[in-house]
């Protein structure tokens, strides 16, 4: 009886895809499982028929391991298209990572990259992460504070203004740097870079102004050359607009020798300022330029203070450029005269000199200085061989200065008179500059 109730269990049991039958060990002779209890079957997970009878343990096992890879699938992140799908699924259809690093961010810096920046600003930038916007607009505005830098240092090279557009080019940087910092979802780091910019814009703009104010030509500045520290008691304000400029040369007793370097160039400046503050009392150098026979420009007393260069009144809104060397004797070098015409044509355009407001320095007092040889060059360059009519009414009569020596020996291409007396009407050669053949 006991053998015909085992052999008829699996028979009166429920479907095995509803019931799991359960127990202890298996009949020593069909091997079939017990059926005191059953374990109710997962939901929406199938036994395999296999299975239905094995051990209790190993169907748990299964179950376990089934329901693992279920939920790990359906935990995975999905993964972006590739870019050769992507081209054949709609717009609509491709899923876009607000996270994903935009292109541009490994690109080196070009007009082209600020482009790409701009454009991805507009299309995908909505859908990119806050972060990531906040970087575009660091680094657009990076690119267009050091393409204006690049351009501002250009210009200097060049002797030449810079262009309104590097001006308007700092300030929207600048613009987009404040953004960033008043953006309280960007980061520290991203706060910082911004902060560190606008300084970095202010002291571009802040160039740009000087340059724009002052001369449009590269200078070596007093602190390359070694300038000594003025005397402030000993100077004099310049109070109101240059309208004069006089061209002298240095004609160092024992001059420093000159081998091209900059470093030699520096020493002989020094000299001339030495000169000036020991052996006569000045409070700086005395002239606002002075040009080595190399064309190198170098800042001489800062433009803010009246010069002593020409006996003074004669120094009131009058501009003193210096040429290093001794012109009676030699002939200025032509990087030297080019760096002159340059300077002179930059001065009188900034400052409204005409040409016949250049004078030599024998013109204010009797001395021979510039020296003929650069006395003949500024008469061919300003085309006139007389003062401005409004000399006379200049706090020292120029014309009543001029000294002998300039006056004897005339340059015949200058057509200079050999009379003591200012010709009645000028003969001008040419309104553009000649410089000296080398």
């Amino acid at each position: 009886m006991r053998a015909a109730a085992d052999t008829k269990a699996p028979a009166d049991q429920p479907n095995a895809a509803s019931l799991v039958p359960v127990g202890g060990n298996s009949h020593p002779q069909s091997g079939i499982l017990p059926t005191a209890s059953v374990l109710p079957p997962i939901v929406g997970f199938p036994i395999p028929k296999g299975m239905t009878f094995a051990p209790r343990a190993l169907r748990l096992a299964y179950a376990a391991s089934s329901c693992a890879v279920l939920v790990l699938g359906a935990c995975q992140s999905h993964k972006p298209l590739p870019v050769e799908v992507r081209e054949s699924v709609p717009a609509a259809q491709v899923r876009h990572d607000p996270d994903a690093v935009p292109a541009w961010m490994a690109e080196p810096l070009s007009w082209e990259k600020l482009q790409r920046i701009e454009t991805w600003q507009a299309t995908e930038g909505p859908r990119a992460s806050h972060e990531w916007r906040v970087e575009a607009e660091l680094e657009l505005n990076r690119g267009r504070a050091e393409y204006a830098r690049r351009d501002l240092a250009a210009s200097r090279s060049k002797g030449v203004a810079p262009e309104a557009s590097v001006s308007t080019r700092l300030a929207t940087a600048r613009v987009g740097f404040v953004a960033v910092m008043s953006d309280m979802k960007a980061t520290p780091g991203q706060r910082r870079r911004a902060e560190e910019s606008i300084k970095t814009c202010d002291a571009l703009l802040s160039d740009l102004r000087r340059t724009a104010s002052g001369p449009a030509f590269a200078v070596v500045e007093r602190s390359t050359w070694g300038a000594r520290n003025p005397v402030l008691a000993d100077l004099d304000k310049n109070r109101a607009p240059y309208r004069r400029i006089t061209v002298h040369h240095s004609a160092m007793p024992n001059p420093v020798p000159l081998d091209g370097t900059l470093k030699a160039s520096c020493e002989g400046v020094r000299q001339v300022q030495s000169s000036h503050m020991d052996g006569r009392g000045y409070g700086d150098i005395g002239y606002h330029y002075v040009i080595d026979p190399y064309g190198r420009v170098f800042e001489g007393r800062q433009m803010q203070w009246q010069g002593a260069h020409a006996n003074k009144e004669n120094n009131i809104q009058n501009i003193g450029v210096c040429l290093l060397g001794n012109f009676e004797t030699q002939r200025p070098a032509g990087p030297a005269l080019e760096a002159l015409e340059r300077v002179l044509g930059a001065l009188r355009g900034q400052h409204k000199i005409p040409l016949n407001r250049v004078y030599l320095h024998g013109e204010f007092r009797g001395t021979e200085c510039p020296g003929e040889n650069l006395a003949a060059w500024v008469r061919r360059y300003r085309g006139v061989d007389r003062l401005d009519p409004e000399s006379a009414s200049l706090p020292s009569t120029a014309a009543a200065r001029r000294p002998a020596a300039t006056e004897k020996k005339p340059m015949a291409s200058a057509g200079a008179p050999k009379s003591t007396k200012p010709p009645a009407k000028a003969t001008p050669k040419s309104n553009t500059a000649k410089p000296m053949p080398k």
